[in-house]
């Protein structure tokens, strides 16, 4: 028995759906200095696109991402890629591009 099924058998609860901090609000420590960027959209392939809407409205559904009304100033887009075992499901990565 490895030391993964271990905990998992002994912490049931806390490997069962998706987890998400509720008792405070994170603080984000940013640097002042820098300037925020605003990244160009990338275009998706057609034949993904259904996927990828679908999947960000079960991404806000289970409340794991939120939709930004207001303008923003700092946006990164998102990188799109197949899972490898069912090649129809699809991940949603947000990629950041680090300048120096």
């Amino acid at each position: 028995m490895t030391a993964t099924k271990i905990i998992k058998d002994k912490f049931p609860k806390l490997f069962q759906g998706t987890g998400k901090l509720k008792s405070n609000e994170p603080h984000l420590f940013i640097d002042p200095t820098v300037v925020p960027v605003a990244q160009k959209h990338r275009r998706l392939p057609f034949r993904i696109r259904d996927k990828v809407e679908e999947e960000l409205k079960k991404l806000e559904q289970n409340d794991i991402i939120e939709r930004e009304t207001t303008p923003i100033s700092t946006v990164s887009p998102i990188v799109v890629v197949p899972k490898p075992i069912n090649g129809r499901a699809i991940r949603v990565v947000k990629l950041e591009i680090k300048t120096c």
